[in-house]
């Protein structure tokens, strides 16, 4: 069954859920000892009271890889803070992201006030002492306020909250209205939900599709994105591969999501594409792949940058599999920061404030993790280019967000990614592959860079 409900009551149970989702995370009345930094971060308080007074200026620094959403939205934050500037240093995501924290860290350059933290990527920086404790004083960060499960994900292995989500990730499935009307009979959301309940009635409609089409239409473009979307991601699943033991569990973790890979590429409705390569970017714009992952990211990266004909030719729906997250960015403090105070006044407003909210969802796309903000309409009464007159944020806010399940980050999320898509890859190229043998590819590939996981 796919996700469904009504948003007030997946809010309640939010609520209820918010305990025991965090209970191995500080928070602020359990983490305000006194330590060196925060005696700093509390001075840079006093200091930043007495800019307000003065008029000086203060800059903090960034490294990110979305200078355009921080442009946009560092506008809208200075019309309310204009003594507090914003550095922002490009730096490319994902590992080189992760290389260059390491590699400054290791030769003592200076960091700079505020590091992204990329979902598959930051359960290696976590394992690095360089992040304030941003439950503990002087920032106390309300995560009641928040999404349990987007707080889940910014805590450390010893229980402290070091990184903020930056914005909701919550995915559906985004498809070319032009070719479900041709190929299925509807572009309708709500018809397509219906008719796609589980996987097994997606892979049916697959099988018309791909005979009508005389093999020439698709339901994905690549193994890698029908895997996140059965699967809810390689790397978000680690928490659970990994036992309290330390010790893995592919097969119960990953078993039945192969199997059902398996049985779309035997079926022949997966194009062999590479996830991200130039072909499966161009594949946007074409008439012969259907369905797409489809995150609150997905037209400000994907659609719109590799489909010059997107206005209104997209649609989004409910997965008929897990609602999850697809990626994520956290912002978090070093503890090396002369500014710490200014920081998390940045971090504050664009993730815990109405102005932030919607700075962030005008610029692009971007929908907060703030619950409050969802209890009236208002917020979601927006449009995107590609999605047309289609309010997308009400399906990735009201039937997807509020269902998915917290998960702790881990030191071996990239290598499950990794090791994820070249198992995707090779079942495509090589469509003899039992789930059996993907299975143990994987073990190998796991074994060869973690061998501690073994032991």
């Amino acid at each position: 069954m796919g996700v469904r409900g009504k948003k007030l009551t997946a809010l309640l149970g939010v609520a209820v859920m918010t305990a025991s989702l965090l209970s191995g995370c500080g928070s602020a009345s359990e983490n305000s000892e006194s330590t060196a930094d925060t005696q700093t971060a509390q001075e840079n308080a006093a200091a930043t009271e007495n800019q307000e007074n003065t008029g000086d200026t203060v800059t903090i620094s960034m490294w990110g890889w979305d200078e355009g959403t921080i442009t946009n939205v560092a506008k809208e934050f200075n019309k309310e803070y204009p003594n507090i500037q914003i550095e922002y240093i490009p730096v490319s995501g994902g590992s080189d992201y992760t290389q260059k924290v390491q590699t400054s860290v290791a030769s003592g350059m200076e960091l700079p006030d505020i590091l992204w933290q990329d979902y598959k990527q930051r359960g290696v920086l976590y394992e690095m002492d360089i992040w304030e404790d941003l439950s503990a004083d002087p920032y106390n960060y309300d995560t009641e306020k928040m999404f349990p499960y987007c707080v889940q994900s910014t805590c450390t292995r010893d229980g402290k909250i070091v990184g903020v989500e930056w914005f909701m990730n919550a995915t559906g499935l985004s498809y070319k209205k032009d070719l479900c009307e041709k190929w299925i009979g509807t572009a309708d959301s709500a018809e397509l939900e219906k008719m796609i309940q589980s996987w097994d009635d997606f892979i049916e409609i697959g099988k018309k599709v791909k005979e009508d089409s005389n093999g020439t239409v698709y339901m994905f473009s690549s193994a890698e994105d029908a895997m996140a979307m059965i699967s809810g991601n390689f790397y978000e699943s680690a928490p659970s591969v990994i036992d309290e033991n330390n010790k893995l569990d592919l097969e119960g973790t990953y078993g039945e999501s192969l199997a059902i890979l398996k049985k779309m590429i035997d079926a022949g409705i997966v194009n062999n594409l590479s996830q991200n390569s130039a072909a499966a970017n161009a594949s946007y714009a074409d008439e012969n792949n259907i369905f797409y992952c489809g995150a609150t990211w997905s037209p400000h990266y994907s659609i719109e940058p590799n489909d010059p004909n997107s206005a209104d030719r997209w649609g989004l729906m409910v997965s008929p599999g897990v609602a999850f997250n697809l990626g994520g960015t956290a912002m978090g403090i070093t503890n090396t920061s002369q500014h710490k105070e200014e920081a998390w006044t940045f971090i504050h407003w664009l993730t815990q404030t109405e102005n932030g909210a919607y700075a962030c969802r005008d610029s692009s796309s971007y929908l907060t993790n703030l619950m409050s903000i969802y209890e009236t309409d208002d917020y979601l009464d927006y449009t995107i280019s590609c999605y047309g007159d289609i309010k997308a944020g009400k399906v990735w806010a009201d039937d997807i967000s509020p269902y998915i399940e917290g998960a702790q980050v881990s030191q071996y999320d990239a290598l499950l990614d990794e090791v994820g898509h070249a198992v995707c890859e090779a079942m495509i190229k090589d469509p003899s592959l039992t789930v059996e043998d993907a299975l143990g590819q994987m073990e190998e590939q796991i074994k060869a860079k973690a061998p501690e996981l073994y032991e």
